[in-house]
């Protein structure tokens, strides 16, 4: 038996939530017991499931919480655990008192992004880091989404590389599940992700107003919620670019794909980033992508074949690479087919999740 904890969230069904959904399916298909553990208000969203276990807490990080876990661990004595999101602590420390055998911590969010987008002390950090790194070596195997990941639990959390294993994330074929327009609006820039600064959307914006004046009809449609929401609407209007710069909030996924596949580009401003699910979305639909070379975003797709890449934080090459995209009709077609032929390659499920299988079976039989 196979346990699969923290994966549903309070905002609405994720790639990350899908591609976790789609392995505990794999894996049951091949004759494995799979139970979900997830958050109160989501269990709803793995009621494909018989077995789906709420945790006490909207979060799941208190003592109940831990108690919880042990006890169901106990009754459901798992072979293995995996555990996502705000659940590792708690599942991973459970998990080493109840001896499950194989223990394993997905690792989604690097340390910078966190360090970059938080509202607590240097010392505190510090101090989470340590909490981090011990709970980590509880851990039997982590499994990074990408090699910048792999990278942070060697350097910053002391891991050993032979219990670090990188697996990509993966989502469905959009054009099988939905249908699209494919009209693109030549005129139109999607930037999909939480509005943090992390995510550097302030860079995007701080490109649009070098441009439009070239591209008087351009506009930009930031697709996410976040805390920088406010000030990145008051800096949008303080360079004079509000009428260009669309805030759409936070929206389903299915309509984030309709978004990106009527979008002539796919913009990922990030200052820090693992492996952001818009940019594998955005190739799905064959939207060629300019996002920041950093992290683990140049382990998505190559530089001039599926997009481009710029440093981070420089508005000046964010908008000159957007310039150039916008300028050749020729260029971006090829870049399109090419992020649809990668997604196909490298991320679309039916490819990833079998493997992804083969790689759980080794480590439980």
């Amino acid at each position: 038996m196979i346990g699969i904890g923290g994966l549903a969230k309070k905002r609405p069904v994720s790639p990350v939530v899908i591609h976790f959904l789609n392995l505990g399916k794999e894996l049951t298909k091949r004759g494995h017991r799979v139970v979900f553990m997830t958050w109160p208000k989501s269990s709803q969203k793995v009621r494909d499931f018989p077995d789906v276990f709420a945790f006490p807490s909207p979060r799941p990080t208190r003592i109940k919480d831990l108690w919880f876990a042990l006890k169901r661990i106990k009754e459901e004595k798992p072979d293995a655990i995996l555990a996502n999101f705000g659940s590792v602590n708690v599942l991973m420390l459970a998990g080493y008192l109840a001896k499950v055998p194989i223990r394993i911590a997905w690792y989604h969010t690097l340390n910078e992004a966190i360090r970059l987008d938080a509202k607590r002390p240097p010392w505190q950090i510090s101090l989470l880091n340590f909490r981090k790194m011990l709970i980590y070596r509880l851990c039997t195997h982590l499994v990074p989404v990408s090699s910048a990941g792999a990278l942070d639990l060697t350097t910053i959390y002391h891991i050993p590389s032979s219990r670090i294993h990188i697996l990509h994330n993966s989502m469905p074929d959009p054009l099988k599940q939905f249908k699209f327009s494919f009209v693109r609006d030549t005129n139109t820039i999607v930037c999909v992700g939480r509005l943090d600064i992390c995510k550097g959307q302030d860079v995007l914006i701080k490109g649009i107003s070098l441009l439009h004046h070239k591209y008087p009809d351009l506009v930009v449609k930031f697709i996410g919620a976040g805390p920088m929401k406010t000030k990145y609407q008051k800096l949008a209007d303080e360079l004079g670019v509000q009428d260009h710069c669309h805030f759409l909030g936070e929206l389903p996924h299915d309509e984030v794909l309709k978004h990106l596949a009527r979008s002539t580009i796919s913009v990922v401003p990030s200052r820090s980033d693992n492996f952001p699910t818009t940019v594998i979305e955005s190739l799905s639909v064959g939207t060629p992508v300019i996002a920041s070379n950093t992290g683990g975003i140049p382990d998505i797709f190559q530089h001039n074949k599926e997009g481009l890449l710029v440093p981070p934080g420089d508005p000046q090459a964010l908008a000159h690479s957007i310039d150039i995209m916008l300028s050749h009709e020729e260029l971006r077609l090829k870049m399109g087919e090419h992020a649809r032929q990668r997604f196909l390659n490298a991320f679309e499920s039916s490819k990833v999740i079998p493997k992804q299988a083969d790689y759980l079976e080794h480590l439980v039989l």
